[in-house]
């Protein structure tokens, strides 16, 4: 079942993983990088989440409630990392309220997490 949250949550571990990766291929210590994981960890499961909300699941307010449960926290955790990445997981938040309330084309979903991704570089670099 490779649509599975499991393997969704997985995917994204193991992905995550390469910020340590690139660290070293860049001759940084993977624990100066530590941030930038959690960052990028904590909005990439919640993607996996918010998509579900808008497009597999669309219309499953436990899924819902679930994705807007994480997003609030992990606003509060990316805000104590960093309080600049409190921009865009807030964003990530408004995003994970109100958009499955609409029934987005997928082109426009896709669109607002390229607009996510390039707002989570931009506060994490």
């Amino acid at each position: 079942r490779d649509r599975a949250l499991v393997n969704g949550m997985s995917s994204v571990l193991q992905s995550t993983l390469m910020v340590f990766l690139v660290a070293i291929v860049a001759g940084t210590a993977p624990l100066r990088v530590w941030d930038a994981f959690a960052a990028v960890l904590l909005y990439l499961a919640g993607t996996v989440l918010y998509v579900k909300t808008v497009i597999r699941e669309r219309g499953s307010r436990p899924y819902l409630v679930t994705s807007v449960a994480y997003h609030a926290g992990a606003l509060c955790v990316a805000a104590l990392l960093a309080p600049v990445l409190a921009l865009p997981f807030g964003w990530f938040l408004i995003r994970a309220v109100a958009v499955p309330r609409r029934t987005p084309p997928v082109a426009v979903v896709g669109m607002l997490e390229i607009a996510g991704s390039v707002a989570l570089v931009l506060a994490v670099r």
